[in-house]
Protein backbone atom coordinates (compact mmCIF):
# COMPACT_ATOMS: atom_id res chain seq x y z
CA UNK A 1 0.00 0.00 0.00
CA UNK A 2 1.16 3.62 -0.57
CA UNK A 3 0.88 6.53 1.69
CA UNK A 4 -0.86 9.32 -0.32
CA UNK A 5 -1.41 11.66 3.22
CA UNK A 6 0.96 13.49 4.91
CA UNK A 7 3.12 12.07 7.90
CA UNK A 8 3.03 14.52 10.83
CA UNK A 9 3.75 14.79 14.61
CA UNK A 10 1.31 13.48 17.04
CA UNK A 11 -0.22 17.51 18.04
CA UNK A 12 -0.45 18.07 14.26
CA UNK A 13 -2.17 15.03 13.41
CA UNK A 14 -4.84 16.22 17.16
CA UNK A 15 -5.22 19.32 15.48
CA UNK A 16 -5.97 18.09 12.10
CA UNK A 17 -8.47 15.90 13.58
CA UNK A 18 -10.31 18.56 15.67
CA UNK A 19 -10.43 20.59 12.63
CA UNK A 20 -12.19 18.54 10.63
CA UNK A 21 -14.35 17.66 13.63
CA UNK A 22 -15.60 20.93 13.61
CA UNK A 23 -16.90 20.26 9.85
CA UNK A 24 -18.03 16.95 10.67
CA UNK A 25 -20.51 18.58 13.19
CA UNK A 26 -21.12 20.95 10.94
CA UNK A 27 -22.13 18.30 8.18
CA UNK A 28 -24.31 16.84 11.13
CA UNK A 29 -26.34 19.90 11.57
CA UNK A 30 -27.08 20.38 8.08
CA UNK A 31 -28.24 16.75 7.74
CA UNK A 32 -30.39 17.27 10.61
CA UNK A 33 -31.87 20.08 9.19
CA UNK A 34 -33.02 18.94 6.18
CA UNK A 35 -34.40 15.63 7.87
CA UNK A 36 -36.49 17.73 9.59
CA UNK A 37 -37.33 19.71 6.48
CA UNK A 38 -38.34 16.90 4.65
CA UNK A 39 -40.96 15.84 7.58
CA UNK A 40 -42.60 19.04 7.45
CA UNK A 41 -42.83 18.74 3.48
CA UNK A 42 -46.72 18.31 2.69
CA UNK A 43 -48.51 15.00 2.08
CA UNK A 44 -50.83 14.45 -0.98
CA UNK A 45 -54.04 12.27 -0.88
CA UNK A 46 -53.46 8.79 -2.13
CA UNK A 47 -57.35 7.77 -3.99
CA UNK A 48 -58.74 4.26 -2.41
CA UNK A 49 -56.68 1.37 -4.20
CA UNK A 50 -56.83 -2.63 -3.71
CA UNK A 51 -54.07 -4.59 -4.76
CA UNK A 52 -53.90 -8.03 -5.01
CA UNK A 53 -51.54 -10.08 -2.65
CA UNK A 54 -51.08 -13.35 -0.95
CA UNK A 55 -54.62 -12.72 0.74
CA UNK A 56 -56.13 -11.40 -2.30
CA UNK A 57 -57.47 -8.02 -3.21
CA UNK A 58 -56.15 -6.06 0.20
CA UNK A 59 -57.02 -1.82 0.25
CA UNK A 60 -54.13 0.26 0.68
CA UNK A 61 -54.89 1.22 3.79
CA UNK A 62 -54.78 -2.66 5.21
CA UNK A 63 -51.69 -2.92 3.62
CA UNK A 64 -50.27 -0.84 6.74
CA UNK A 65 -51.09 -3.97 9.14
CA UNK A 66 -52.66 -1.00 11.62
CA UNK A 67 -49.52 0.53 11.63
CA UNK A 68 -49.07 4.42 11.03
CA UNK A 69 -46.66 4.08 8.19
CA UNK A 70 -45.97 1.86 5.29
CA UNK A 71 -42.76 2.39 3.68
CA UNK A 72 -42.76 -0.09 0.19
CA UNK A 73 -40.27 -0.21 -2.40
CA UNK A 74 -41.51 -0.93 -6.39
CA UNK A 75 -39.83 -3.79 -8.06
CA UNK A 76 -39.17 -3.24 -11.50
CA UNK A 77 -41.09 -6.16 -13.06
CA UNK A 78 -40.58 -7.78 -17.00
CA UNK A 79 -44.02 -9.48 -17.61
CA UNK A 80 -43.53 -12.92 -18.87
CA UNK A 81 -39.73 -13.06 -17.98
CA UNK A 82 -38.35 -15.71 -15.93
CA UNK A 83 -36.71 -14.99 -12.17
CA UNK A 84 -33.30 -14.97 -13.33
CA UNK A 85 -33.75 -11.94 -16.12
CA UNK A 86 -35.98 -9.83 -13.32
CA UNK A 87 -34.25 -6.65 -12.70
CA UNK A 88 -31.23 -7.52 -10.86
CA UNK A 89 -30.79 -4.20 -9.04
CA UNK A 90 -34.43 -4.68 -7.37
CA UNK A 91 -33.50 -8.03 -6.28
CA UNK A 92 -29.95 -6.83 -4.69
CA UNK A 93 -31.88 -4.28 -2.89
CA UNK A 94 -35.03 -6.66 -1.21
CA UNK A 95 -32.48 -9.04 -0.58
CA UNK A 96 -31.41 -7.16 1.59
CA UNK A 97 -34.28 -6.66 3.66
CA UNK A 98 -33.92 -8.92 6.43
CA UNK A 99 -36.68 -10.62 9.20
CA UNK A 100 -34.81 -8.39 11.60
CA UNK A 101 -35.11 -5.41 9.55
CA UNK A 102 -38.80 -5.85 9.15
CA UNK A 103 -39.09 -6.20 12.59
CA UNK A 104 -37.18 -3.07 13.47
CA UNK A 105 -39.54 -1.19 10.91
CA UNK A 106 -42.71 -2.96 13.00
CA UNK A 107 -41.21 -1.86 16.51
CA UNK A 108 -41.73 2.12 14.73
CA UNK A 109 -44.96 2.10 13.82
CA UNK A 110 -43.99 0.96 9.80
CA UNK A 111 -44.75 -1.54 7.79
CA UNK A 112 -42.54 -2.85 4.62
CA UNK A 113 -44.06 -3.87 1.58
CA UNK A 114 -43.28 -4.71 -2.29
CA UNK A 115 -45.30 -3.30 -4.64
CA UNK A 116 -44.64 -4.47 -8.93
CA UNK A 117 -46.38 -4.43 -11.49
CA UNK A 118 -45.97 -7.58 -12.45
CA UNK A 119 -49.47 -9.96 -12.22
CA UNK A 120 -49.58 -12.02 -9.04
CA UNK A 121 -49.14 -15.13 -10.28
CA UNK A 122 -45.62 -14.17 -11.85
CA UNK A 123 -44.52 -11.93 -8.67
CA UNK A 124 -45.67 -14.67 -6.39
CA UNK A 125 -43.83 -17.64 -7.83
CA UNK A 126 -40.49 -15.11 -8.18
CA UNK A 127 -41.04 -14.22 -4.60
CA UNK A 128 -41.32 -18.01 -3.59
CA UNK A 129 -38.34 -19.13 -5.67
CA UNK A 130 -36.22 -16.50 -3.76
CA UNK A 131 -37.54 -17.60 -0.84
CA UNK A 132 -38.71 -14.13 0.52
CA UNK A 133 -41.25 -13.60 2.92
CA UNK A 134 -41.93 -9.73 3.06
CA UNK A 135 -45.54 -9.02 1.95
CA UNK A 136 -45.56 -7.95 -1.87
CA UNK A 137 -48.42 -6.46 -3.98
CA UNK A 138 -49.16 -6.43 -7.87
CA UNK A 139 -50.24 -3.14 -8.89
CA UNK A 140 -50.94 -4.28 -12.64
CA UNK A 141 -54.09 -3.09 -12.39
CA UNK A 142 -53.47 0.38 -10.09
CA UNK A 143 -51.24 2.10 -13.16
CA UNK A 144 -53.74 4.67 -13.28
CA UNK A 145 -53.16 5.83 -9.37
CA UNK A 146 -49.83 8.08 -9.97
CA UNK A 147 -49.41 7.04 -5.97
CA UNK A 148 -48.79 3.39 -6.57
CA UNK A 149 -47.71 2.92 -10.36
CA UNK A 150 -44.07 2.00 -11.71
CA UNK A 151 -41.14 0.68 -11.02
CA UNK A 152 -37.71 1.78 -9.18
CA UNK A 153 -39.68 4.06 -6.37
CA UNK A 154 -38.97 3.70 -2.33
CA UNK A 155 -42.06 5.55 -1.56
CA UNK A 156 -43.36 6.26 2.50
CA UNK A 157 -47.06 6.70 3.24
CA UNK A 158 -48.94 7.68 6.15
CA UNK A 159 -52.42 6.89 7.57
CA UNK A 160 -54.93 8.30 9.26
CA UNK A 161 -57.78 6.05 9.59
CA UNK A 162 -58.45 4.75 6.43
CA UNK A 163 -57.65 7.94 4.55
CA UNK A 164 -53.85 7.31 3.42
CA UNK A 165 -51.41 9.76 2.07
CA UNK A 166 -48.18 9.76 0.13
CA UNK A 167 -45.49 11.47 2.17
CA UNK A 168 -42.21 10.60 0.05
CA UNK A 169 -41.07 9.06 -2.82
CA UNK A 170 -37.63 8.86 -4.07
CA UNK A 171 -36.31 6.64 -7.04
CA UNK A 172 -33.98 4.17 -6.53
CA UNK A 173 -30.63 3.38 -7.86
Amino acid sequence: MSITSPVVDRSTWERAQADHRVHEKAHTRAGDALAAARRRLPLTAVDPVSLPGADGPTRLADIFEGRGQLLAYTFMWHQGRPTAEQCEGCTFSISQISEGTRAYLAERNTTFAVFSEGPWAEISAHRDFMGWSMPWYSTADAQDNPAVDGGGWLRSYVRDGDDVYLANQRRTP
